[in-house]
């Protein structure tokens, strides 16, 4: 059975990119435009990884949605996949944290290299 990944982004052509770049890797892709629309599907059933952009509807939506889903979801891996690249580090680093940046444009390699990586810990 393939491994599930959800991805969020506002922006269409990303997630169309990310999904055929996931898919060609014989993962499932669930694209949403909305971190809302995400929550629910992961609420349901709980995928193997979740990749955010940060700034989906709002400035700081995705990291909001992060928040939740460490609290609700532990050991669920999260990659970010975001126009800010190493802006958004210190967030992390206030909080103690360590996360996956992937900068935009889509790089195939990086998503596959950051995905294969995160699901296989």
């Amino acid at each position: 059975m393939s491994k599930v990944i959800v991805h969020v982004d506002d922006d269409f052509e990303i997630r169309e990119s990310v999904k055929l770049i996931l898919e060609r890797e014989n993962f499932t892709c669930l694209s949403f435009e909305t971190v809302e629309e995400a929550e629910e599907t992961i609420s349901k059933n709980k995928p193997d990884l979740v990749i955010l952009d940060i700034m989906v509807e709002e400035i700081n939506s995705g990291l909001t949605s992060y928040q939740k889903l460490k609290k609700l979801y532990p050991d669920l891996p999260v990659i970010f996949l975001t126009s800010l690249g190493d802006e958004i580090q210190p967030y992390f680093d206030m909080r103690g944290e360590w996360a996956y940046i992937i900068e935009k444009p889509v790089d195939p390699a990086k998503i596959l290299s950051a995905v294969n990586s995160k699901i296989n810990e």
